[in-house]
């Protein structure tokens, strides 16, 4: 600075042009300029883009910047770096700011790197936010996708239940047409109710029953631990659970199964409520079997008809609701 001082001052005090108070302060740093004054030329570089000493042109800004700033000037690189970002005077470019940024930082600039630091913790911010949103576009065609995988599932369940529902419907109707198309007397024996098998009652106590795939609750099975006593069979139940009218019931149950005949038999049974919650889900409002949602032992004594249809199905009936059971 002190070099450029002197420099100024021997201009001035050699020339009488240059003492000439008309003369600007511009031409002054547009003379040293032109004889690769970095300073000057940093200066000149203002004078165009601010309009100091001559008319604004950003064009002459730009090159005279260049100039500078290929003699090193930092603040010239800096600014040069900050036209490039903005797109002020040429074209928008972050490359070329982040070059004359660079350029800069190396030659000292503390704006400089302050501004690199910015940019990359804007860009790694960007990157993160792009990151994010990637994945949140994955995750929502994943969703997408399972949606539809699940309506297709959904479909081709009812599809197969309106197939299944038309099938029992024609089997129905043929075997309803077959009905009237046999003799009477046919008809007849194919109504009767059971079929006699001597030694009934060894045959239900000796084999582990089930109902809908599931160890029966009232017969001999893997939750029922049954004993002959005379002529009846008596069960006691483990702890069991079943949903009643919203209420998750823990209950166990005793069973008596006797009268046996030749039509068939009677089953007499107690349930005995130990806990009541409430469920997850409603349940049936009215158990098919009379379990209510009541505390403790449930009298009186519950009972339904039964009839072997062979050694391995029996059918019972309650308030004329029929239960099937096999083994």
């Amino acid at each position: 600075m002190k070099v450029f001082t002197a420099l100024v001052v021997l201009l001035i005090g050699s020339s009488p042009l240059l003492a000439d108070e008309s003369f600007s302060q511009f031409k002054l740093d547009l003379m040293l300029a032109k004889r690769g004054d970095a300073g000057a030329q940093f200066y000149v570089a203002i004078g165009y883009e601010e309009g100091r000493g001559v008319q604004k042109n950003m064009v002459k800004a730009v090159e005279w910047y260049k100039k500078a700033a290929n003699n090193k000037h930092n603040g010239a690189q800096y600014r040069l770096g900050q036209l490039y970002e903005k797109g002020i005077g040429v074209s928008k470019s972050m490359a070329m700011a982040k070059k004359w940024y660079r350029l800069a930082a190396d030659n000292g600039s503390r704006l400089a790197k302050k501004r690199l630091r910015q940019m990359s913790s804007v860009s790694t911010a960007a990157h993160h936010k792009a990151s994010l949103q990637k994945q949140q576009e994955q995750a929502a065609r994943a969703e997408e996708q399972a949606r539809k995988q699940q309506q297709l599932k959904q479909q081709q369940r009812k599809q197969a239940l309106a197939k299944k529902a038309r099938e029992e419907k024609a089997r129905a109707a043929k075997a309803r047409q077959a009905a009237l198309n046999k003799p009477k007397a046919t008809a007849q024996k194919t109504a009767a109710k059971g079929v006699y098998i001597p030694g009934l009652i060894n045959v239900v106590l000796k084999n582990s029953w089930k109902r809908n795939n599931r160890p029966a609750g009232l017969f001999p099975s893997p939750v029922n631990s049954c004993l002959k006593a005379g002529e009846e069979i008596v069960c006691f139940s483990k702890e069991q659970h079943r949903v009643v009218a919203g209420k998750q019931l823990t209950f166990t149950s005793k069973t008596r199964i006797g009268n046996f005949n030749r039509k068939g038999f009677t089953v007499k049974y107690l349930y005995n409520v130990q806990e009541i919650a409430p469920a997850s889900s409603r349940g049936s409002s009215r158990d098919p079997f009379g379990l209510r949602p009541q505390q403790g032992w449930q009298e009186p004594e519950q009972s339904m008809q039964c009839q072997a249809l062979s050694r391995s199905k029996l059918r019972c009936q309650r308030n004329g609701t029929s239960f099937i059971y096999s083994r």
